[in-house]
């Protein structure tokens, strides 16, 4: 009867496993979220497992290892928009989050927020923000 429990218990070490490898995941994210070379691949190099596994890391949270570094890059220059004010350069806070350009940046924050990154910054906000 203990050994039934024991081989059930196994799965939950490896999942425990993955919880670590996951959160060191989303640390070096954070980390090197200026990065623009920020990838599955970096990730999967730091962590020291293929890229494949680095995916169904991220797939357990139900984004993609893209997705999740686009978001994090969007929420932070959020952050920084509504830090710096009036006084906020939106050119510096693409790239400072990682950005290569400020067209993409742009796109991608508007997406997101449903407004522009100057209109966010001069305090415009959608009903649900």
């Amino acid at each position: 009867m203990e050994l039934a429990h024991q081989s059930r218990a196994q799965p939950h070490g490896i999942t425990g496993q993955r919880g670590v490898l996951r959160a060191k995941a989303v640390a070096f994210v954070e980390t090197n979220l200026a990065d623009p070379d920020l990838g599955v691949t970096s990730i999967a190099a730091d962590l020291g497992v293929s890229t494949r596994y680095v995916q169904l890391l991220f797939a357990e949270l139900l984004t993609t290892p893209s997705s999740f570094i686009r978001a994090r890059r969007l929420e932070t220059a959020a952050d920084l928009l509504r830090q710096r004010g009036a006084t906020a350069c939106i050119t510096d806070i693409a790239f400072d989050v990682g950005f290569g350009d400020l067209s993409g940046f742009c796109h991608a924050f508007r997406r997101r927020f449903g407004v522009t990154p100057s209109d966010f910054r001069a305090g415009v906000r959608l009903p649900s923000d």
